[in-house]
């Protein structure tokens, strides 16, 4: 109400434990649209950050100003007038142009720590200023970035703690007990649940960590 931006969330977890899925149902849920970027795949940072683009200020008759793309130039001479200023901008990414800027809007980065370094770079921008360049997130955007655990399993970059603190950082791990109440919920075949249930030592695993490791269900 204040128009803060909220923090962004990290959600870290094993692979296949649906931390993508569970951000397109509570996007769907809470009635925020959704677009999502696997960073992992990013091999242009225009596709996440847009283009660069060269623009020109112009005045127009009322004493305002506004930063005009160049191929547009010609155009806007006609009802104001250019001040000589120039600047380097990234034009609007295309998977920000159509979504409204009045409505909730939640922008996952995928596998965010998959990412090549300068890709990552730019995801750090957003998540702290919630734009880039020349543009900006609507007002109502959460960003949620998704990655694996580094533990030696999966071919990811460390975060150190300046990057976590930009963020509310959550670690998602696959409870047993709770899938089965979920499972029941929704009239999953009981055969599947029981078998789940009597099997559990089949779904965990274990996480070495500072004194000894950690058992967690999985």
């Amino acid at each position: 109400k204040r128009g803060d931006r909220p923090s962004a969330i990290c959600i870290e977890g094993k692979a296949g434990i649906a931390k993508t899925s569970l951000m397109k149902q509570i996007a769907k849920q809470t009635g925020y649209s959704f677009h999502q970027i696997n960073t992992a795949m990013i091999d242009d940072l225009g596709h996440l950050t847009g283009l660069p683009e060269k623009e020109f200020r112009f005045k127009d008759h009322d004493g305002n100003y506004k930063w005009v793309p160049a191929e547009f130039s010609d155009d806007a001479s006609k009802t104001a007038v250019f001040t000589g200023e120039t600047r380097m901008a990234y034009a609007v990414p295309h998977w920000l142009k159509n979504v409204n800027p009045e409505e909730k809007f939640m922008l996952l980065l995928d596998d965010f720590t998959r990412g090549l370094p300068m890709v990552m770079q730019a995801c750090m921008t957003l998540v702290e200023e919630y734009r880039y360049g020349s543009w900006e997130l609507p007002k109502n955007t959460i960003i949620v970035l998704t990655t694996n655990p580094d533990n030696g399993e999966y071919s990811v970059a460390s975060l150190d703690g300046a990057q976590k603190t930009r963020m509310r950082y959550i670690e998602m791990i696959f409870d047993v007990q709770s899938w089965a109440q979920w499972a029941e919920s929704v009239n999953l075949d009981g055969r599947c649940i029981n078998f789940v249930l009597n099997n559990a030592e089949l779904f965990s695993e274990k996480h070495d960590g500072i004194g000894g490791s950690k058992d967690y269900n999985a």
